[in-house]
């Protein structure tokens, strides 16, 4: 099962690499691209609603990339982030591009000396989640045959023994 589809699994992965940061003033959001959040931590403030952030990141990355499809296309693919704040408080939003889909990584901020630090300890990040996200579907697929089954050389005799109480009902 792909680490996405377990919340523990990420929740576990979150609280191992990015708690290392040692922010205080934060809060961290890492969405889908239909807004549900799939991991959220909250040092701020509880009045945030979960359902109120997620749709608010997919709908403002989505109006940002509106936006951007207005600039002149350029040769070289560039990694869009979104950035609103001020010199000690503000939002960040990163995309993390899996299985086709960017996923929004996003961390508001309060009262920092550095937000600038905090960016770029955010795209660090950035980079472990969409490793770790590759190497969870790798080794989720791993679990199944080589064919893609779960079970490999079945036979027919155990398919019988397996669905012989369909008959008895």
């Amino acid at each position: 099962m792909e680490a996405v589809n377990q919340p523990q699994k990420l929740e576990k992965f979150f609280d191992e690499n990015f708690t290392r940061f040692d922010l205080e003033n934060v809060n961290i959001f890492f969405c889908r691209p239909d807004g549900v959040l799939l991991y959220r931590k909250q040092t701020l403030t509880d009045s945030l609603s979960e359902n109120s952030i997620g749709a608010l990141l997919g709908g403002v990355w989505q109006a940002a990339q509106a936006l951007a499809s207005f600039l002149p296309q350029s040769s070289l693919p560039e990694i869009f982030r979104l950035s609103f704040d001020t010199s000690s408080q503000g939002i960040y939003i990163l995309p993390v591009r899996w299985k086709k889909k960017d996923y929004y990584l996003a961390i508001i901020f309060h009262n920092e000396d550095n937000p600038g630090a905090i960016k770029l300890r955010l795209r660090e990040f950035s980079n472990k989640l969409t490793e770790y996200l590759e190497k969870e579907a790798v080794d989720s697929s791993r679990t199944k045959g080589e064919d893609g089954f779960l079970f490999r050389n079945i036979t027919d005799e155990e398919m019988n023994k397996l669905f012989a109480f369909a008959g008895k009902l």
